[in-house]
C-alpha cells in the first residue's frame, strides 16, 4: 500500500497534520519576570545616579514650580530605550541582516502564521513577543505615575500591544509577523525615544557650551532624522506591506480551516491581530501626517 499523504493543500507546506502543542508563555515566563525585574531595578539605579538637579523645559514642570528637577523623567525615558533597543535590533538583524525571519519559517500562510510549531524554528519571534510582554506592561504601570505619558492614545496603545504579545505566546502563533510588527517597527522607536527625551531635556540643558554639547546636539538632529526616515520606512510602507500580507494569509488559512487543525480556539484572535494592523497603521499615517506638518513648520 503507499504510504497516507501527509502533506498539506499548497500554502501550507512543512507543517505536520497534528503537531505537538508547547505553551511559548510557559517557556518565556522567566524572561517576562526577569523583563520586569530589570526594568525596575534598573530605572531606581539610573534615578540614583543622575544628577538631582536636572530642570527639563518648563512645561514639563508644575506651574508653581517651573524650575522643578525631573530626574524620574530622564530615568524613565533611559529604561524604556533598552526595551526599544532589544526589540528593534532583535527584529532588525532577523528580518535584514540574517534573514532568518524569511528562511526559518515556510514562507507559506500557514508557515508565517504557525511556523513556530511543532519545534520553536524561530525563536526570535518568541523573544519579540515576551519582551513586547515586558515593555508594554512595565510602561503600563509605570505611566500613571509621569503625566507626560499618562494619555488616552498612549495607554491603549499598550493595552493593545501587549494583547498582541501575549496572546501570540498563549496560542503560539504568528511567529513571522509578531517578528515585524513588534520588532522590526520599533527600530524607528529606538530613534523617537531619545528624540523625546532632547525634547524634555534639551542639549542645553544637559551639559555646558563646549564639546559635550556639540556632541548631544548633533546626537539629537540625528536622532530626528532617524526617525523620520525609519518611520517611513518601517511604519508606513513596510507596515502596509505585511498588513495587506496578514490579510491574504488569514483568507487562504480561514477558507482550508486551518485554524482549527492547528490552533483551535484562536479564531478570534486572527481577527483581532487583522484589526490592529489596520487601526495601529491608520494611526500610524495619522501621526506621519503631523511629523510633515512639524517639519514644514521648522
Amino acid at each position: 500500500m503507499c504510504a497516507p499523504d501527509t502533506k498539506q493543500p499548497r500554502g501550507d507546506v512543512d507543517i505536520p497534520k497534528t503537531p505537538a502543542r508547547q505553551s511559548a508563555l510557559r517557556r518565556m515566563t522567566p524572561f517576562i519576570l526577569s523583563g520586569y525585574l530589570f526594568n525596575t531595578i534598573l530605572y531606581f539605579v539610573v534615578h540614583s545616579l543622575l544628577p538631582s538637579d536636572l530642570v527639563p523645559e518648563p512645561q514639563y514642570c508644575p506651574a508653581d514650580d517651573p524650575g522643578c528637577a525631573r530626574r524620574d523623567l530622564l530615568a524613565f525615558q533611559l529604561t524604556c530605550s533598552t526595551n526599544l533597543i532589544y526589540l528593534g535590533i532583535t527584529g532588525f538583524r532577523s528580518f535584514y541582516v540574517t534573514g532568518s525571519a524569511h528562511s526559518s519559517v515556510p514562507q507559506t500562510p500557514a508557515g508565517r502564521y504557525f511556523g513556530n510549531t511543532p519545534a520553536v524554528l524561530l525563536p526570535e519571534a518568541d523573544k519579540v513577543n515576551a519582551a513586547i510582554v515586558v515593555f508594554q506592561g512595565w510602561d503600563f504601570l509605570a505611566s500613571f505615575f509621569f503625566e507626560e505619558h499618562c494619555t488616552a492614545i498612549m495607554m491603549t496603545h499598550h493595552v493593545l500591544a501587549f494583547a498582541c504579545g501575549w496572546f501570540c505566546l498563549w496560542y503560539e502563533v504568528n511567529p513571522y509577523y509578531a517578528v515585524y510588527f513588534g520588532g522590526v517597527s520599533e527600530f524607528s522607536s529606538i530613534f523617537l525615544v531619545f528624540a523625546q527625551t532632547f525634547e524634555y531635556f534639551p542639549p542645553k540643558r544637559l551639559a555646558d557650551p563646549g564639546t559635550l554639547l556639540t556632541i548631544l546636539t548633533g546626537f539629537q538632529l540625528f536622532c530626528q532624522a532617524g526617525f523620520v526616515i525609519t518611520f517611513f520606512l518601517f511604519r508606513i510602507l513596510g507596515w502596509l506591506r505585511q498588513s495587506a500580507l496578514l490579510a491574504q494569509d488569514a483568507k487562504y488559512i480561514l477558507k482550508h480551516g486551518l485554524l482549527e487543525r492547528f490552533s483551535p480556539g484562536s479564531g478570534w484572535f486572527m481577527y483581532f491581530l487583522i484589526t490592529m494592523s489596520i487601526l495601529l497603521g491608520g494611526l500610524q499615517v495619522y501621526w506621519m501626517r503631523g511629523i510633515v506638518v512639524k517639519l514644514s513648520e521648522m
